[in-house]
């Protein structure tokens, strides 16, 4: 293997060196490896997807009177649902041009806006650019809790790997 025979190269050459390169591969290994177990326990405490099949709406209560006819309607927000084939294509290109323009290319996850947003935010100095899919704001918005916390951010996520799995592009939408 090349690179145990550079490893052992540099350790006859430069030992101290040898033992940091060693250490920060170990590091690494390690530290992956803890990255991805913590990920799979954090995963054993995401919400159900079965929540989406059927969700629940704050959808306004409407008052009738005898015959029928709509009197008045009471609401905190006003949300009228439409079936996905009803909304107008127009509507749907505008939505992801302006949220996540490569909606139908990532796997829920874009890990190319992911780095974008963080170049901007270290360019800034500052939280100013946002990386959320339309999927990742669909599982904050049904299932989790807008918090501003790192957990909710990395439960959103795996969230929305499991929504690209189980649902379709047009259902998520």
């Amino acid at each position: 293997n090349k690179w145990w025979t550079r490893y052992l190269a540099l350790e006859q050459s430069h030992p101290r060196r040898a033992k940091l390169v060693m250490f920060a591969a170990w590091s690494f290994i390690v530290g992956s490896a803890g990255f991805m177990a913590f990920l799979c326990i954090l995963a054993l405490t995401l919400p159900s997807l079965d929540q989406l099949e059927k969700p629940q709406y704050d959808l306004p209560t409407q008052v009738y009177d005898r015959n029928g006819k709509l009197i008045t309607e009471f609401y905190t927000k006003r949300r009228v649902l439409i079936p996905y084939e009803k909304v107008p294509p127009r509507m749907i290109q505008a939505l992801l041009s302006i949220e996540d323009n490569r909606f139908y290319y990532h796997f829920g996850v874009d890990p190319s806006r992911i780095v974008q947003a963080i170049v901007i935010d270290l360019v800034k100095m500052s939280f100013v650019q946002g990386a959320s899919t339309l999927t990742q704001q669909t599982a904050k918005t049904f299932l989790l809790s807008t918090e501003k916390k790192i957990i909710r951010k990395m439960k959103e996520a795996l969230l929305a790997v499991k929504m690209e799995r189980r649902f379709t592009k047009e259902e998520i939408l």
